[in-house]
């Protein structure tokens, strides 16, 4: 059969009549690539938990004296991201774990931890994610016992405090199963979609009378069908 290009632009309406017919594939596609991912996140994939503690920073160590003014405000904000990166340091993780014992080396204990400074204020926000919960608390808990008198040391001015203590989570941090459910049923309805648009895209071949018309631009008078021809068939 004489084929042509899809040059003309394509309507909305033309686009939804495309996809209509392939719609019972694409909604299949979608739940299967969610049921999957359903699987694989809730059953194959390692919860893990978070567990976090709170540090404030101050400029100064003597909390007796007159109200803290802006510089000392401003300085205090500086330290706090110069104690972050000490937290995760091996000055922090090497005695955290010799003193302890744990059965993870400085740098393994390094990576589980995150900082943050909150809002780019003086509060420190220190999190420990493990598999188990109970080990991310412990981390975090000796953690914090060591950090304050290590860095106050090292650095020489201002002061770490903890203001909030690690608690055992109750539920994983990570795998967000909805998201990932979520996400995996959208890639799936478009990839979907991708397919049918680039097949039909691709297909140069008439599929009408009016596409023949149309691109002959002349009226067509008469239609011999082809039995071999599941288009043709349509037409009878």
């Amino acid at each position: 059969m004489e084929s042509y290009n899809h040059e003309e632009e394509i309507s909305l309406q033309e686009l939804v009549n495309i996809i209509k017919p392939y719609l019972r594939h694409v909604v299949m596609i979608s739940i299967m690539f969610a049921v999957i991912s359903l699987l694989v996140t809730k059953f194959l994939v390692k919860p893990t938990y978070q567990s976090s503690a709170t540090f404030i920073v101050n400029n100064r160590r003597d909390e007796m004296n007159q109200a803290i003014s802006n510089d000392e405000l401003s300085s205090a904000r500086n330290l706090a991201s110069v104690y972050s990166i000490i937290i995760q340091s091996d000055a922090i993780t090497k005695p955290v774990v010799v003193n302890n014992q744990f059965d993870i080396t400085a740098e393994e204990l390094s990576q589980k931890i995150s900082v943050t400074t909150v809002d780019g204020t003086q509060v420190i926000k220190m999190s420990v994610k493990d598999q188990n919960p109970e080990l991310a608390q412990l981390y975090a808990s000796k953690i914090i016992e060591v950090a304050p008198g290590v860095i106050n040391d090292l650095v020489g001015v201002g002061d770490l405090k903890v203001v909030a203590q690690p608690k055992i989570p109750d539920s994983p941090s990570a795998p967000n199963v909805k998201v990932n459910t979520l996400v995996a049923g959208m890639l799936g309805f478009m990839l979907s979609l991708g397919y049918i648009l680039v097949r039909y895209f691709t297909d140069n071949t008439f599929k009408s009378v009016e596409e023949v018309e149309q691109h002959l631009e002349i009226p067509i008078l008469t239609v011999i069908p082809n039995v071999d021809n599941t288009f043709a068939e349509e037409l009878l």
